[in-house]
């Protein structure tokens, strides 16, 4: 079945967001259609974690229990990436790759952010095993390892301090000399973090996990878990080409629960600034779908479905 002439919400994104969106408005009778590239941020990931009465489950199983719950409902999900996207008076049409277009009254974003790994190499080798970046996704299967945290900004000094709690050994790589300030040395040492300034060659492997740090001047610092803060780009130019405004961390600015400036357009999951969790993103998909049919009954369109 394929979606009807013109759809009241158009889903782009066919992550845990999106689909959270489609579930919420398919369940208020609107009708909706998903289209997704089929790739996540999540999926070097061997489990999910933090997301109540599911925790641990291996992402691609979490994903497909939810496209499940709104396949059940007829919404279809199309695994059919969206290349461009046009206001047509109040309504938007959506171009595809296959060259199809789709009509909708309202465009819900959760096409999500992509993380951009350091150039250290033997880093990416590792991304998603034993070098990460969250406390709250991996700390706990990581805690009581020797742990080293890449980088020097206040993100990475606050991470090291978080990591206290799950390992008494960490040390903030800064990867170069004289790059923090006298009151992030007397925190850090306040918090039992260790400093080492010199500069990293590279992230010694053993199998597919980081085994040690190798810095410029040939020696290396064991390690059993390594914290990074990669930086974070929005997957497309779609937000960009409607006229939202992206804020400087290159997450789309949420005015109002999934609402930006643009009429008609919304926003959920990463890309939302919500923070980086499914359960959060689960949560934006559905303010944002609230968003949408709220105005969609403002401006008088009728039900597709029901």
């Amino acid at each position: 079945m394929r979606p009807s002439p013109t759809l009241d919400t158009a889903i782009v994104g066919s992550g845990i967001a999106g689909l959270s969106a489609a579930l919420t408005l398919v369940r208020v009778c609107r009708n909706v259609a998903v289209f997704g590239s089929g790739s996540h941020r999540n999926a070097v990931a061997a489990h999910s974690h933090n997301f109540i009465t599911r925790d641990g489950t291996p992402p691609d199983q979490l994903l497909a229990s939810a496209r499940a719950d709104v396949e059940r409902y007829g919404v279809e999900v199309e695994e059919e990436w969206v290349e461009r996207i046009e206001r047509d008076g109040e309504n938007f049409v959506l171009a595809l790759r296959s060259g199809r277009t789709v009509t909708a009254h309202t465009v819900i974003l959760a096409t999500g952010v992509r993380d951009v790994l350091p150039s250290i190499p033997g880093l990416a080798e590792a991304w998603g095993r034993n070098v990460v970046h969250c406390p709250y996704c991996h700390g706990y299967e990581l805690r009581g390892r020797t742990t080293v945290v890449l980088g020097h900004t206040e993100d990475d000094i606050h991470k090291a301090g978080l990591l206290a709690g799950l390992t008494r050994t960490i040390t903030l790589c800064t990867g170069g000399p004289d790059v923090l300030g006298a009151d992030a040395l007397a925190l850090l040492s306040e918090r039992g973090v260790a400093v080492d300034e010199r500069p990293v060659a590279r992230i010694r492997l053993e199998g597919e996990a980081a085994a040690a740090i190798e810095f410029e001047d040939g020696e290396e610092r064991p390690c059993g878990a390594v914290y990074i803060t990669p930086e974070v780009r929005l997957n497309n130019d779609l937000a960009h080409s409607l006229g939202v405004a992206v804020e400087h961390k290159n997450h789309l600015v949420n005015s109002d629960k999934g609402r930006t400036g643009v009429p008609g357009v919304y926003v959920a999951g990463d890309g939302s600034g919500s923070s980086h969790q499914l359960i959060a993103a689960a949560a934006s998909g559905f303010d944002a779908a609230c968003a949408a049919n709220s105005d969609l009954v403002e401006r008088g369109a009728t039900f597709g479905k029901g």
